[in-house]
């Protein structure tokens, strides 16, 4: 028999912005914290935050699969990124079938959606792409498309603009992809360095990130500008997506130097 585990999240009346979570929940979890509390009229409290009915302005109650291990590999990918996650995390975890009416319904005051499941899925994927998506190049890149449900299209879009601000930062116009990066972030003799100072490990951080720019260029963008069968979701969209935003931030905190001769 399938186990189910719920996600809940409340979100504020403004000028709150960042909704209240609490994630797999049991069903008497759920029934304590949020579901009895509406019902009788009390404050709803969740990680330590006390929330009256007036404040409150949405429940949404998902339900997701107990043995789903698929937000595991989503962390992984976010903590490999050099700022703090937090919110993306919330975000991303906040997932499941939107099961809100079962538990919250036709009582006065009632917050529950009105929408259906696949218009609040489409709401909540733009709300994670604004989230997690910062960079103005590559939003402007990537996120028509993105709507669209057009994912392979907004991820080669976006690995172009990051093709193309390399270009343009480090002058070089007679190289692309692979080659482009090699050349320009190369540790030997880079044109665009990461960092003034000379240690072994900000040379091996030179040399990483090399080899991410270079291997975003094979490995994400060139299957994409040559397969035309190619059909990424909205979730590995995302994920390649906010890699893309890291590499174009990285590249922002580089600054050009003179190559020098190995």
């Amino acid at each position: 028999m399938q186990e189910f585990l719920y996600n809940v999240g409340v979100w504020l009346k403004p000028p709150h912005r960042m909704p209240q979570y609490r994630f797999r929940i049991t069903d008497r979890e759920l029934e304590e914290l949020v579901v009895e509390p509406y019902r009788s009229g009390n404050h709803i409290v969740l990680d330590g935050r006390i929330m009256s009915l007036d404040e409150i302005d949405q429940i949404i109650v998902k339900r997701i699969d107990k043995t789903s291990s698929r937000m595991d590999v989503i962390y992984r990918v976010l903590d490999r990124l050099d700022h703090d996650h937090d919110n993306d995390r919330s975000m991303f975890q906040f997932r499941g079938k939107n099961v809100t009416d079962e538990f919250i319904r036709g009582r006065p005051g009632d917050r529950s959606t009105t929408d259906t499941n696949e218009e609040l899925e489409s709401l909540e994927l733009t709300q994670v792409f604004d989230h997690l998506v910062t960079d103005d190049l590559i939003r402007e890149a990537s996120r028509k498309r993105f709507l669209d449900e057009s994912y392979s299209d907004a991820i080669e879009a976006a690995y172009k603009c990051l093709n193309n601000a390399v270009k343009d930062k480090s002058g070089v116009s007679d190289k692309d992809g692979a080659d482009l990066m090699r050349k320009v972030f190369s540790p030997k003799a880079p044109i665009l360095r990461f960092s003034k100072h000379k240690s072994t490990s900000l040379d091996n951080e030179q040399l990483g990130y090399m080899h991410l720019f270079e291997g975003a260029m094979i490995g994400i963008r060139n299957p994409r500008a040559h397969e035309t069968q190619m059909s990424d979701s909205p979730d590995e969209a995302l994920r390649l997506l906010t890699f893309a935003n890291h590499l174009m931030q990285k590249l922002d905190q580089s600054s050009l130097s003179y190559p020098t001769k190995s």
